[in-house]
C-alpha cells in the first residue's frame, strides 16, 4: 500500500514542478523576456527559483488531502 502510493507522489511531483517551470518559461517566452527580474542577478529573478513550487505544492497538497492526510492533532 505504501510503496504504490510513495511512487504516484514522487511521480506526481515530478511532473508538476516540469509543468511549472516550462509554464514561466512560457510567459517569459510570450512576453519576450529573459529574465522575469532583477532581484537575484544571475538566476533570472525570484520567480524562476520558485515556479516549480508554484504548481507543486498544491498538488503536494490535494494528494494528501485525497491520500486521507491527517489534519493536525
Amino acid at each position: 500500500r505504501g510503496m504504490p502510493r510513495a511512487l504516484l507522489y514522487g511521480l506526481l511531483m515530478a511532473l508538476s514542478s516540469l509543468g511549472g517551470d516550462l509554464m514561466e518559461s512560457a510567459l517569459k517566452r510570450d512576453s519576450q523576456m529573459k529574465d522575469a527580474g532583477t532581484a537575484i542577478p544571475g538566476f533570472g529573478g525570484v520567480l524562476d527559483l520558485v515556479d516549480s513550487l508554484l504548481v507543486a505544492g498544491p498538488v503536494a497538497y490535494a494528494f494528501l488531502l485525497l491520500c486521507g492526510a491527517r489534519h493536525g492533532g
